[in-house]
């Protein structure tokens, strides 16, 4: 126990019937404190002018993401922190000025990784595109198909990247003049041996008809 002077708590304090009988209708008293209390009572100091900074210009908002409370706080303490050792340097902008500068050289900062950020990205697609350069499908309207495509060999169905129009589709709207045909017609698969596109769906098997009918 540590003996320290207390004085007397209002009338209007919330605890005041229990702890006012204790001063004898006394201004003050000497009472006897645990001794961990009263390390509390005089080391709190740091803990309350953190607290006190931090509630001045806070970042907390309401939030549903458990995670979120957390990072504003570890922001909060990290900005407190940065302005006390701006202040022992012998800096002597205010807090308001001091989180301003902090805010926008953040800012100017993220803007300068973003730009070295898209600089990588062009330089890692353009050493994609010439390492592996892909394969561009150009469907043109054709007077006539091709007879590579009805000649015996592997004609299996290949999945292409991309969805070019199908070659057969674009041949009878176009050529034929088929209205049930439309000239836009994309598609996933092509021929790996006549290497053209086609349509393969259930309701529209230009792959089939591409190979077996020799009328068009």
């Amino acid at each position: 126990m540590v003996e320290r002077t207390r004085y007397c708590p209002r009338t209007t304090s919330s605890n005041a019937q229990n702890v006012r009988a204790i001063f004898n209708g006394q201004h003050t008293a000497k009472l006897n404190i645990p001794k961990i209390i009263d390390d509390y009572n005089y080391s709190m100091n740091g803990v309350d002018i953190s607290d006190q900074y931090g509630s001045y210009y806070g970042t907390q908002l309401t939030v549903f993401r458990t995670w979120m409370p957390l990072f504003f706080w570890i922001l909060d303490t990290t900005v407190v922190n940065a302005y006390r050792i701006h202040k022992v340097l012998g800096g002597e902008e205010s807090r308001k000025g001091f989180r301003i500068k902090l805010a926008w050289g953040l800012i100017h900062e993220g803007e300068k990784n973003r730009a070295s950020q898209r600089k990588r990205t062009r330089q890692h697609n353009n050493n994609s595109e010439s390492a592996t350069p892909k394969k561009i499908y150009v469907t043109k309207a054709q007077t006539e198909l091709s007879r590579v495509r009805l000649s015996p060999g592997q004609h299996l169905p290949v999945p292409i990247d991309g969805r070019p129009n199908c070659t057969l589709c674009c041949f009878k709207a176009t050529v034929l003049k088929d209205e049930s045909y439309k000239i836009k017609t994309p598609t996933g698969w092509k021929c790996g041996l006549c290497d053209v596109p086609l349509c393969l769906f259930a309701t529209r098997n230009c792959f089939h008809e591409y190979h077996s009918d020799n009328s068009i």
